[in-house]
């Protein structure tokens, strides 16, 4: 079983680390992606200086930095492939589904990076960071206050 909150510190540190490096070797991003792939057990952290979310067309892969900084976790995959793949994320659970597909997984996954996003201190400016989940519906603008 995999239990996101194990991962929250990790996928944090990643996060605000990969956002400070980038400042300190290109500057002062405009737009962050984070583009994540539960099944497969990553996530990747993306930059525009100067291009805009219109012309990325909200799209992780369409950015200026694609995966400046990416983290793995091989055990997400591993349980993914195992005979029955459990993953938690406080109360809410997924069970392999196969009329469901990976939609369930994306769904859990999308939610607990959302509200980790939203709580996170990036430091300096707070651009918009778009979250996106490889092929999937899961894609939002998250503006930082």
């Amino acid at each position: 079983m995999v239990d996101l909150e194990e991962y929250r510190s990790e996928i944090e540190h990643f996060l605000i680390d990969g956002i400070s490096k980038f400042r300190r070797e290109v500057g002062e991003p405009n737009l962050i992606g984070v583009y994540c792939c539960p099944w497969s057990g990553w996530i990747s952290l993306n930059f525009n200086v100067k291009k805009k979310l219109s012309e990325t067309k909200e799209n992780c892969p369409d950015f200026e930095y694609v995966e400046f900084n990416m983290i793995d976790f091989e055990s997400w995959a591993d349980e993914y492939e195992s005979e029955q793949p459990v993953w938690r994320y406080r109360n809410s659970i997924y069970q392999d589904n196969l009329d469901e597909g990976d939609a369930g997984l994306n769904r859990l996954f999308f939610i607990f990076m959302k509200e980790l996003i939203q709580k996170m201190n990036t430091g300096g400016a707070a651009p918009i960071i778009l979250l996106q989940l490889l092929d999937s519906e899961f894609t939002e603008r998250i503006t930082r206050q």
